[in-house]
């Protein structure tokens, strides 16, 4: 029996809720004006007696809607500026007058502040309403105007001014809607309120225009058009697709206005498939994608040109479009060397090898056409002697003056004497081998000089230029008397007025080794101008080279030595550092930057699904290259093991940078080296459906670039394995 009294008095509590909630119903609150019942917005509010929240309603056609329950008391508070407030309690009933369930109506009367009968009338006032471009501040003299009072839809004409402004009659006490349009601008809805002897300023959005985008595929090698598709996607929101025909045809698309990057691969049967970037800045664009039927290789063959037997050359060969050497290969085997090219770009081949006359040719010029395979021949003939050309200069004038010079090698206690003459001032000096050169430079007037020259890369024919810069004594300068200068004539100050200020100086530098401070006399210096990438013509040696710069524009110096680090430094020109010679310290290669670097084989075999194998890139790639290095096969061979064994693998490679150099340049290099990893990989027989590659350029390091450790940190390729 007890049981049974719980189970009753749970249905009954269950029962109840329902009930009560179906006995609620909808009243709609509408706000009047008590002496001119019109309706008015004001602020409503509504609690329930014994609630100390308040009800939550919604405005529809300007009445504020709320549920409510029969036979339960409501506050309801009405306000609004320059009338009484409303505060009164209410018990609502449930009228069944609407059976449609419409909302009940009930009416506020809100009364207007101060008596009705010295109430003045608002008056209509001449409002200037300003419609200009939100951008350009510009007045719109074509835009149209609308005006509407919100309380009685009464319809205001405004009239248009001669400075393009417009005037409209508007009541302080209204408020009034304003719709604006204007010829390729955004339409305009706002509410407004005249403003006393001020305008009313509305600005407008110019339409931004779209742009368009044309797509065509060619040949890389004939430039003939190719039947292609295309995909071109932003990587989160939209993607478009389309083809063209051998006969010439475009694809063209249209794309938001705003501009932004897209990834753009395009397909075509018997090419490979290319991946692009494409910036979209202008609003007409058009892209012609070239397309290869395979990789195109260039195979080199060196050759002494007396008799055609195979040269041991060192060959490079730098991409002209990106400054770029993609092949740096020390004694070539059997005199034969390859590297994969675009036929898009160009190059510069340099070949060299002892006792024979170097090489340096555009490739343009040696292969004028281009096919997906490319065999060249390059036959060196041979040199005589090396030679040094010695020199000395003023320092302070940079006039070659008469000089005698010690030169010793090594320890030498008997050094080989070379004196110049008044009618040649360079004399020449044999190099029989490999060496450094002490030198002792004398001269009439001047302190003595001692330097060095640096031979060790000798070769036979090779030229090594030292120019000695010399301080005159200063038991000379003192002793020298200056002659009395005449006072100028009125020509001459004529001339001393006009002078104009200096905008360039030459600036001098001196390269050195970092720890014994010595000139290294084999580094080659190279001045550009920071700005648009153009190089600076300059001269000299080691000890001092010279260049003239502009003293408003930044510059970058890289000095490069054989057995160096490549050094970039920044140069802000000032005519005080033009006095001074800048001296740049060059710092060693270690045994951890060379090429034979001892590396882990095995690298592979404990990754773990999702976490990165990081690798620094010169354990695949030579500096500023993207040609993958032979070293580097044993640890992608491990890699094709593994996904071969399971077919639901994939792997993802990134390539990354430091921050030296172009960031765009830096950008490009990763990206290329990820791809040739790619495709090495696909090579071996692994699906390119189950490998991604990108590069990230020197936008994520791991660590700062403060030092060359953490530069060399920062240079690396990232392998992510993944489970499909």
């Amino acid at each position: 029996m007890r049981y049974c009294f719980l189970f009753l008095l749970f249905y009954v509590f269950a029962w109840l809720p329902e009930t009560i909630a179906q006995n609620e119903f909808k009243i709609a609150i509408e706000v009047r004006d008590k002496r001119s019942q019109k309706p008015i917005l004001a602020i409503v509010s509504v609690v329930g007696i014994g609630s100390e929240s308040e009800l939550k309603g919604k405005m529809l056609n300007e009445k504020y809607v709320i549920q409510v329950k029969p036979e339960r008391q409501y506050r309801i508070f009405a306000a609004l500026q320059e009338y009484k407030t409303y505060r009164q309690t209410h018990v609502f009933e449930n009228n069944s007058a609407n059976p449609d369930g419409s909302p009940q109506l009930f009416i506020v009367e809100l009364e207007p502040l101060g008596s009705a009968k010295n109430e003045p009338v608002a008056m209509a006032l001449p409002q200037v309403i300003k419609i200009i471009d939100r951008k350009q501040k510009l007045v719109l003299s074509q835009a149209t105007v609308r005006l509407k009072a919100v309380g009685s839809n009464e319809v205001i004409v405004p009239t248009k001014a001669a400075n393009g402004t417009w005037l409209a009659d508007l009541k302080a006490t209204e408020s009034y809607t304003i719709q604006v349009s204007a010829p390729n601008y955004e339409p305009h809805k706002d509410v407004i309120k005249s403003i006393v002897n001020e305008a009313i300023e509305i600005g407008l959005n110019r339409v931004a225009q779209q742009r368009k985008l044309s797509l065509q595929a060619v040949d890389a090698l004939t430039g003939k058009p190719v039947a292609a598709r295309f995909k071109l996607t932003d990587g989160v929101r939209e993607t478009y697709s389309g083809m063209t025909n051998a006969g010439g045809s475009v694809y063209e698309m249209v794309l938001p206005p705003q501009p932004q990057s897209y990834d753009l691969t395009t397909n075509a049967t018997g090419y490979r498939t290319q991946q692009t970037k494409v910036a979209i800045g202008t609003e007409q664009d058009r892209l012609v994608v070239k397309l290869s039927k395979a990789d195109v290789v260039l195979k080199l063959n060196i050759r002494d040109a007396q008799t055609l037997s195979p040269l041991a050359a060192n060959v490079r060969m730098i991409d002209q479009n990106d400054k770029k050497v993609i092949l740096n290969l020390k004694n070539a085997p059997k005199g034969e060397a390859s590297a994969t090219i675009n036929p898009d770009h160009h190059y510069v081949l340099e070949v060299e090898h002892k006792g024979f006359m170097s090489y340096q040719q555009p490739l343009e010029q040696a292969l004028p056409q281009l096919e997906t395979e490319n065999n060249l021949l390059i036959k060196l003939n041979q040199m005589g002697d090396a030679f040094a050309s010695l020199s000395a200069i003023d320092g302070s004038t940079g006039k070659r003056i008469a000089a005698t010079f010690k030169v010793s090698a090594g320890t030498d206690t008997d050094p080989t004497q070379s004196k110049t003459t008044e009618n040649a001032l360079v004399s020449k000096f044999k190099i029989s081998e490999p060496a450094i050169f002490s030198i002792e430079t004398t001269a009439l007037g001047y302190r003595v000089h001692k330097g060095e020259l640096d031979a060790e890369e000798f070769g036979a024919g090779k030229v090594f230029t030292y120019e000695a810069v010399l301080t005159a004594e200063p038991k000379k300068i003192a002793e020298a008397k200056p002659a009395t200068p005449e006072p100028p004539t009125t020509v001459e100050v004529k001339e001393v007025e006009e002078k104009k200020i200096p905008t360039t100086a030459v600036f001098h530098f001196r390269a050195t080794d970092g720890l014994n401070k010595k000139v290294v006399y084999a580094a080659r210096f190279k001045v550009v101008n920071a700005a648009n990438r153009q190089p600076v013509a300059g001269k000299g040696n080691a000890s001092d080279y010279q260049a003239e710069l502009q003293l408003s524009q930044g510059y970058l110096l890289e000095i490069e030595a054989n057995g160096y680090e490549k050094s970039i430094s920044k140069i802000e020109p000032t005519a005080v550092q033009a006095t001074l010679k800048r001296e740049i310290t060059l710092t060693k290669k270690t045994a951890a930057s060379k090429s034979k670097k001892a590396f882990n084989e095995k690298v592979f075999e404990n990754a773990k699904l999702g976490e990165a194998v990081t690798i620094e890139d010169n354990v695949y790639f030579d500096q500023s290259s993207y040609i993958l290095r032979p070293e580097a096969h044993s640890q992608l061979n491990q890699l094709v093991g593994l996904m071969a064994k399971n077919a639901k693998l994939k792997v993802q490679i990134a390539g990354f940078t430091d921050n030296v150099g172009d960031p765009r340049l830096n950008l490009i290099l990763s990206e290329n080296r990820a791809k040739v990893i790619a495709n090495y990989l696909a090579n071996k027989g692994i699906q390119e459906s189950r490998i991604t590659h990108l590069g990230y350029g020197q936008t994520k390091p791991i660590t700062a670039n403060d030092s060359e450790d953490n530069k060399r940190k920062n240079r690396r390729v990232e392998f992510i394995i993944k489970d499909n």
